[in-house]
């Protein structure tokens, strides 16, 4: 299965259950086990915002359309539509950050010890 559809389930899964937080977790235990390079981490991340816009977008429906107009309007956006955009955007850039911070532990313990001595 690919990697992207993985993560569009997962994420799915989720933002549904958990705070908005819960993303940023996911992905920094999923960047811990998952040894991977920034292309399977951008398709993960791209993955989560999309789910994240589309559930707010199902979400707001369901309230017809009144939370996206008053994000809207807190934000100064034109279209109350953006403000999904907007939701994808922060989606991505937490799922992101929170995978590259997973990798830091495998960067540490690959990089070589300091053996100078002073």
């Amino acid at each position: 299965m690919n990697l992207f559809y993985a993560g569009l389930i997962l994420y799915c899964l989720i933002v549904s259950f958990l705070p908005w937080w819960g993303m940023g977790m996911a992905a920094f235990v999923f960047g811990v086990f998952q040894p991977g390079d920034k292309k399977r981490d951008l398709q993960l991340a791209f993955s989560a915002a999309i789910a994240h816009a589309a559930l707010a977008f199902y979400k707001d429906g369901r309230n017809l359309g009144l939370i996206s107009k008053r994000m809207s309007g807190l934000f100064g956006l034109p279209q109350p539509e953006l403000i999904f955009l907007v939701m994808a955007v922060l989606a991505f850039v937490t799922v992101w950050l929170g995978l590259r911070a997973g990798k830091i532990p495998e960067a540490i313990r690959k990089s070589p010890p300091d053996r100078t001595e002073h």
